[in-house]
């Protein structure tokens, strides 16, 4: 995945062509090109502490993206991204997607 360099989430981008899964050890290679702004995804978001989350979204994954951080942020409890990374004491800035 690569920044579209025009929004707030291009920081939070985990750069590649492949992800690894960090238990499993699969490696996982993206097809096509993809940006902040590509719809219709399955993404991928990466803890501090390792554990991964996968979802998927029709929106532009910049959207989706800023949902999970805005839920992370105002301590929304009943969203598991949100409430795993409140009871492990991350913050927002701390995830990263692809």
């Amino acid at each position: 995945m690569s920044p579209c360099y025009n929004c707030n989430q291009c920081p939070y981008v985990h750069r590649g062509k492949d992800f690894i899964h960090p238990e499993r050890r699969y490696v996982a290679h993206l097809r096509g090109f993809y940006t902040c702004v590509s719809k219709y995804v399955v993404y991928v978001l990466i803890c501090p502490c390792g554990l991964i989350y996968i979802g998927e979204t029709t929106k532009m994954i910049k959207s989706r993206i800023s949902q999970h951080r805005s839920a992370i942020n105002l301590g929304n409890m009943s969203q598991p991204v949100s409430k795993h990374f409140l009871e492990k004491g991350h913050s927002a800035d701390q995830l990263r997607f692809m």
